[in-house]
């Protein structure tokens, strides 16, 4: 595998972030990133309420999908995980990969970590 396969698009990270942390900030545990008209809408959940939405901007659309496959670890394998650090607290991001109507789709859930726990 070439040495840049899983290097990070600094742009993608970083939206990846701000959407995590919107969904940490509405008190959601999770959001599932699906296409709805063409865009990519990431929503949000609490449980199985839905408690926000947010669509990803067009040009970054597949470099965010691109960063949950590779921080995830999803090349071969529909499930992963990865730590962030999200409002200065650390999280496990458990991400699931599954086909929606032909296209790719990812759940993600987030549980603070043991070690922001103590």
């Amino acid at each position: 595998m070439p040495k840049d396969a899983h290097e990070s698009n600094k742009e993608a990270f970083w939206e990846l972030t701000r959407i995590l942390e919107e969904t940490v900030m509405t008190g959601a545990d999770c959001l599932e990133l699906e296409r709805e008209n063409q865009e990519l809408v990431a929503y949000q959940y609490l449980g199985n309420t839905g408690v926000g939405a947010v669509a990803i901007p067009e040009k970054l659309q597949k470099a965010v999908v691109k960063e949950i496959v590779n921080r995830a670890s999803l090349h071969r394998k529909p499930t992963g995980k990865f730590v962030l650090t999200l409002l200065g607290k650390e999280y496990e991001v458990f991400a699931k990969e599954y086909d929606s109507f032909g296209e790719a789709a990812f759940t993600l859930r987030l549980s603070r970590t043991r070690k922001a726990n103590k």
